[in-house]
């Protein structure tokens, strides 16, 4: 019985197994070979090296001291990766934000290569490449300002949201987007960006706890894939290929009926309805046609329940991410196969998600290597564990000890860990080649911020969409415009927001962003006058 069930298991990780590199990967640059060198490199670490590999984790504050928990971790350990994000206070905007994240990213590279805060890294060469530990992914969640998900407030270009991209219906708009998004990471030391969203909201309901707002391309499957795959092509190009791009949320959560940053959503459409609507933009990105450069480097999985994909829904079910059977159905469609066989790369949800964590894993410790065994068995490859304190992040070696005890033992579990750090490791081949860790690390001044804003002005005014009324009917339907003089009020309604949680308090969109922007348009045309406009927000 042992036999059949191992002989099973082996079943159903055979179409997984590492083929070579994608075209898009090869189109790069990179050596055709770097299947063999990711495996030589596989050899080459320990066991603790390959469990760490696996782990992609958030710390708090901004602290560049060297020994601050992050660091210590890194030095000792050499995590897979790291996510910034505003919730932890990783970014401070009450100094030069840009340079501070700059330095930040520089010291936790060098602290994953154990390196001192001085020491500058050997040059590397063709004949002598560089002989660190792995390169540590930079993650980020980047989209438009205006979202309540914007993790950098300031320091950017400000991006059009997601929806008003969508709504100008040209993807060289996306392809624009992405490219500053990519550009502007890379030089602020990140390479790991999640996003963009690829979620297809067909029936909104803002009432909807589980509406996504603004942060979509918008309700039709196949444009969404398209501006989809122009934005990663974009942010491909800007970084010069230095930025990995982890999709989500992995198979779509436009139909979802509840908040799934914090609840467990449930996706009721067949499979028929989901294949045609939610999966296919995901499908559009994993497809290796045409260009590649758009395809998605990995996919974050997502909380959610789909009947379509997992039967009728009871109260055993498991989100899709800790659903081995389900998710590994659904990777072996025709759809994803090749781009799984080719080394798409998954990436957890968080492993202590509010839902998650409060309907799946109650009384369980959230860190314990039995959780982390279940997301990786399910077949994501990267495990994101959201930490929110430091005692959280020293509790993170007690996990990987009892991964590294399980890795001894060998069989199933021990072919799983190397298949998920082979594709860790080819990512991270494709974005620094030969020249490995020694190229992650930042040796070049910081270079001035080259903001688009002019371009993504372009995009939100392209955005703007007459629905009603007709334009011919415009003249009789509009008031005459203000006669000089005349008092103008705009409302505008605004979100609060704060980029660390001691930082200035900023409102989104400015209170008097658009009366800015009729002054400035009409000021000297119309002869409008500052005195005579007025700006409030929608709230008050």
């Amino acid at each position: 019985m042992k036999l059949a069930r191992l002989v099973a298991l082996l079943a159903l990780l055979a179409p997984l197994i590492i083929a070579p590199l994608p075209a898009a990967r090869a189109s790069s640059g990179q050596p055709a070979h770097s299947r063999a060198a990711a495996a030589a490199i596989l050899d080459n670490l320990s066991d603790q090296e390959k469990i760490a590999q696996l782990f992609l984790v958030t710390f708090t504050g901004s602290s560049l001291d060297p020994a601050a928990p992050i660091f210590q971790i890194l030095r000792r350990y050499h995590l897979g990766g790291v996510v910034l994000t505003r919730a932890n206070d990783n970014f401070d905007d009450r100094t030069d934000m840009r340079a501070a994240l700059h330095a930040l990213t520089g010291l936790l590279q060098r602290a994953n290569q154990d390196l001192a805060v001085s020491a500058a890294a050997a040059t590397p060469t063709s004949e002598a490449p560089q002989q660190l530990p792995q390169p540590l992914f930079i993650a980020v969640a980047h989209s438009g300002l205006g979202l309540r998900t914007a993790e950098l407030l300031s320091g950017t270009t400000a991006l059009p949201s997601p929806l008003a991209i969508g709504a100008t219906w040209n993807p060289e708009n996306a392809r624009l987007a992405g490219m500053a998004t990519g550009r502007e990471l890379r030089q602020l030391g990140f390479n790991m960006l999640l996003g963009p969203n690829l979620d297809v909201v067909d029936s909104p309901n803002p009432a909807s706890p589980g509406d996504l707002g603004s942060g979509v391309f918008g309700g039709n499957a196949f444009w969404v894939g398209e501006f989809g795959r122009a934005y990663t092509r974009g942010v491909h190009a800007g970084s010069g290929r230095r930025m990995a791009v982890i999709a989500g949320t992995f198979p779509g959560l436009g139909s979802g009926d509840r908040d799934a940053a914090l609840e467990v959503p449930v996706v009721s459409k067949p499979l028929a309805e989901l294949q045609a609507v939610d999966i296919r933009s995901f499908a559009a990105v994993a497809s290796l046609e045409g260009n590649t450069e758009g395809a998605s480097d990995g996919f974050v999985t997502g909380p959610a329940l789909y009947a379509g994909l997992q039967g009728s829904i009871s109260r055993e079910t498991r989100p899709l991410a800790i659903d081995e059977s389900a998710l590994k159905v659904l990777l072996q469609f025709d759809e994803f196969r090749p781009w799984v066989e080719l080394g798409g790369l998954l990436v957890s949800l968080p492993l202590n998600h509010p839902g998650v964590r409060r309907d799946y894993l109650a009384g369980q410790n959230l860190l314990a290597s039995n959780v982390a065994y279940t997301a990786l068995m399910a077949g994501n490859d990267l495990l994101q564990v959201s930490v929110q304190d430091e005692d959280g992040l020293l509790a993170l070696p007690a996990t990987l000890d009892g991964l590294v005890n399980r890795y001894k033992q060998g069989g199933v579990f021990s072919a799983r860990v190397d298949q998920a750090v082979t594709r860790i490791v080819e990512l991270k081949q494709e974005l620094y080649g030969k020249f490995g860790a020694g190229a992650a690390i930042n040796t070049q001044p910081l270079e001035p911020l080259v903001p688009m804003d002019s371009e993504m002005a372009a995009i939100a005014r392209e955005a703007f969409t007459l629905l009603a009324p007709a334009a011919a009917d415009l003249a009789q339907r509009l008031p005459q415009p203000p006669a000089p003089g005349a008092r103008i009020v705009f409302l505008t309604q605004t979100q609060q927001v704060r980029q660390c949680s001691l930082c200035r308090p900023q409102r989104l969109p400015a209170v008097d962003a658009l009366q800015v922007a009729v002054e400035r348009a009409y000021g000297p045309i119309a002869k409008v006058l500052s005195q005579n406009l007025s700006s409030f927000d929608f709230g008050e």
